[in-house]
């Protein structure tokens, strides 16, 4: 509980070779100005031209929110929970996950499917406000 209210990711879920790190909120752990490391130009380009195409965001809801939830638009999909869980300190169903950046404004309003279902979110900035 207390890992995702601080927005933190974990190793097999949000932290994965799926995801770069500047998409995964690790952009104060990365060095751009040390010598070279793998994927060090990758990152830097994507940090230069501004095109992260995801990021990780916190969502809150009234009902649980299944991991591997998913949005979508019109055409693709847009996203996906990887962990929730309830917060008793905030007494809300809260999660972490992927969203394309169009999408990753925090107060918008979302919808994830998952098995036919849809569930309503709301999109919070990490880390979830105490």
């Amino acid at each position: 509980v207390l890992q995702i209210e601080a927005g933190l990711g974990e190793v097999g879920a949000e932290w994965t070779e799926e995801y770069n790190p500047l998409e995964a909120g690790l952009v104060r752990i990365i060095s751009f100005t040390k010598g070279c490391y793998i994927g060090q130009e990758v990152v830097a380009r994507l940090d230069s031209y501004n095109k992260v195409k995801q990021h990780l965001v916190g969502f809150v809801a009234d009902q649980p929110i299944p991991p591997g939830a998913e949005f979508h638009d019109e055409t693709r999909s847009t996203g996906r929970i990887t962990r929730s869980t309830f917060s008793p300190e905030l007494q809300k169903y809260i999660a972490i996950g992927y969203i394309r950046t169009a999408y990753a404004n925090p107060g918008t309003r979302v919808t994830a499917t998952y098995n036919d279902r849809e569930h309503p979110l709301d999109i919070v900035k990490l880390p979830f406000t105490m």
